[in-house]
């Protein structure tokens, strides 16, 4: 919520304790407002929700109203305004909510005809929480019985004057875009004009593409099959480690059939008193 908006919203949730504390009714504070006592009962009720020129117009019939008054009420209708509004910072707010609560009990009294006396009342409240003078900060000035605009509404305005200036800027980054645009559009007729006047050079230009396309896939195939060849041979002096050592172990079988050969020769070539005995 902007400081905007929350100086809205609580004049909007004070509006009937102020309008009473002011000795105001409904119908008298519409009648300065050119609305209809209806309209101030919708507001206080909060419904609809207060406009930003409500808010201005309701602001400044108080505040130049306040400045009317004189002495302790004087006093007592800034101070309250103020706290309303939350200009001083150096209040707490534990200090502000029992002002307001305190300001709230007064409005009712005043507004059932105990002005003076719960003037009184508000003044040694306040004084109580420790909230003295305000300095007088109004936005509204009774100047010759014109009115001019002050403080607050000032900065209301500067601030409107800083969100248009932040769209303009938009609006100014969306222009240049625009002019970007238009000044590239004819170097890229230009563009246009010269493929279409040299379409070879274009068509050249395709080849080489292509060309350069060509001989990378190539080297690409190049060397997928180098790696194949590479695993193609590893597998190879495998397979020939094996068969060797195969041949090895078929050459010691041999052997061995050779020798057992031998043997059963020998023992079939005895002599019969041998095998006799």
């Amino acid at each position: 919520m902007t400081t905007e908006e929350r100086e809205i919203a609580e004049l909007q949730n004070n509006l009937e304790m102020l309008r009473k504390l002011f000795g105001w009714t409904a119908e008298q504070l519409g009648n300065r407002l050119g609305v209809t006592k209806q309209t101030v009962l919708n507001l206080e009720h909060g419904k609809p929700v207060m406009t930003k020129i409500q808010y201005i117009a309701i602001r400044s019939v108080m505040e130049t109203e306040a400045m009317s008054r004189e002495g302790e009420e004087k006093e007592n209708l800034l101070k309250v305004l103020s706290l309303v509004f939350n200009e001083d910072k150096t209040i707490t707010e534990e200090q502000r909510e029992k002002a307001l609560d305190a300001a709230k009990v007064v409005s009712t009294a005043t507004a059932a005809g105990a002005g003076v006396t719960a003037m009184g009342v508000l003044t040694g409240s306040l004084t109580a929480l420790g909230i003295g003078a305000v300095a007088v900060n109004p936005a509204i000035v009774a100047v010759a019985g014109a009115v001019g605009v002050g403080g607050w509404v000032a900065g209301m305005l500067i601030r409107q004057s800083k969100l248009r200036n932040r769209i303009r800027k938009g609006q100014r980054k969306m222009i240049n875009l625009g002019q970007i645009v238009k000044t590239a559009e004819p170097l890229l007729k230009q563009a246009g004009r010269f493929i279409k006047a040299n379409p070879h050079l274009l068509i050249e230009g395709g080849l080489a593409g292509g060309l350069l396309v060509s001989l990378g896939y190539n080297a690409y195939a190049e060397n997928e099959h180098e790696q194949r060849d590479k695993l193609v041979e590893n597998q190879l002096r495998k397979d020939q480690a094996i068969i060797k050592d195969l041949s090895v172990k078929a050459q010691k079988v041999d052997k061995l059939e050779k020798c057992n050969e031998l043997l059963m020769d020998a023992l079939t070539k005895k002599s019969p008193s041998t095998v006799g005995a």
